[in-house]
């Protein structure tokens, strides 16, 4: 492996086609081996649908997936957090 792109998206539904064909255009007539992993952090649009459509046409794609209640848990509770500081 030559090379590693991993690329955190949040609601990317329509960019991500281009990006991955932009870089599988940048990098296949080179040579070089990469792999794209993708991390989807909690979208609400169909990102993470379009991450496993992509991952089919291109081997090269690894997805991983947040989903939203984890996001929503950490968004409280640095919140919680905050809150705390503010009383002391």
């Amino acid at each position: 492996m030559d090379l590693s792109i991993v690329i955190s998206l949040f609601n990317e539904e329509e960019s991500l086609r281009e990006l991955v064909a932009w870089i599988d255009r940048s990098l296949s007539p080179h040579g070089y081996q990469y792999e794209i992993i993708m991390v989807d952090d909690g979208s609400t649009d169909r990102s993470w649908e379009v991450v496993t459509e992509l991952s089919q046409q291109y081997p090269q794609i690894r997805a991983i997936g947040f989903r939203r209640k984890r996001r929503r848990r950490m968004q409280s509770e640095r919140k919680r957090e905050h809150q705390r500081e503010q009383a002391d």
